[in-house]
This record gives C-alpha cells, sequence and structure tokens, in this order.
C-alpha cells in the first residue's frame, strides 16, 4: 500500500511538472508567432520610412540629392526586406 502511494505522489508530480512545461511551451509559441508577424512587416515599416522622408523633402521644400537618395535607399531596402523576409518566415 505504501509503495502504491508513493507511485501515485510521483505519477502526480510528473503530470504537474508536464502541465507546466506544456503551458510554458505554449506561452514562448504565441512570443515566437508575434516576433515572426513582427518581422514579416519589417519590410513593410521601412518602405514607409523611406516614402516618409520623401514626403518631408516634398511638403518642406529641402531638395538636397541625400535626402532624396536616403528616401530612394530606405525604400529599395524595405522593398526586398519584404520580399525576403515574408519568403523566409513563411
Amino acid at each position: 500500500m505504501n509503495s502504491f502511494i508513493i507511485f501515485s505522489l510521483k505519477n502526480f508530480s510528473n503530470r504537474f511538472i508536464i502541465a507546466l512545461f506544456v503551458a510554458e511551451y505554449e506561452k514562448n509559441k504565441l512570443k515566437i508567432d508575434t516576433m515572426n508577424t513582427l518581422m514579416k512587416s519589417l519590410g513593410i515599416v521601412i518602405l514607409l520610412i523611406g516614402v516618409g522622408i520623401l514626403v518631408f523633402t516634398a511638403f518642406t521644400g529641402l531638395r538636397s540629392n541625400a535626402a532624396l537618395a536616403a528616401g530612394l535607399i530606405a525604400i529599395i531596402v524595405g522593398f526586398l526586406a519584404h520580399i525576403f523576409l515574408n519568403k523566409k518566415f513563411e
């Protein structure tokens, strides 16, 4: 009888540990899914920053080549990042 109680307690503790592991895994899986979603949209964010630079230069009348080149480079990098990141995290 005593060995049955010890076996039952071991079985309960193993199930409890497994339940904690599963709960922690699900919590981390949610974080990973959120990070993958953010990585997919990183290219769009970079692209929008480039568009923002070009809009800023258009409305302020600032026509320096450096600002226009920075906007163009940000748009191209954002476009390429969007393509590659969506392929990688698909």
